[in-house]
């Protein structure tokens, strides 16, 4: 069995200190890259690597129990977590979508 290659890396400052750190993941017990995002009250934490499909839960993966906000992208294929879309907040994320009803009601 071929094995998967992902971005692996961990940083608390952003996503681009993990440009260019590709590794092979162990086949079979990692099935996905991860990408994932975690802010606690202090800290906000950048994590890209291998993962096994339960740690791609937000109600089953550890380190999300703690933390203020969890948000993890997972996903099957080489590198398939290096994209760099940025992070959005729900409240930023509920803020447009209040605005575009408000116009849409007032034409």
């Amino acid at each position: 069995m071929l094995s998967l290659k992902c971005l692996s890396c961990l940083s608390d400052k952003s996503w681009d200190d993990c440009k260019g750190k590709s590794k092979s993941c162990v086949a079979p017990v990692t099935d996905d890259c991860i990408k994932m995002y975690l802010k606690s009250s202090s800290e906000e934490l950048f994590m890209r690597g291998c993962s096994t499909n339960d740690n791609c839960d937000t109600n089953i993966n550890a380190l999300c129990r703690d933390a203020y906000e969890c948000d993890i992208y997972c996903c099957n294929g080489d590198d398939c977590n290096a994209s760099t879309a940025t992070h959005i907040s729900g409240v930023l994320l509920l803020s447009c979508a209040l605005a575009s009803l408000s116009i849409s009601f007032k034409a």
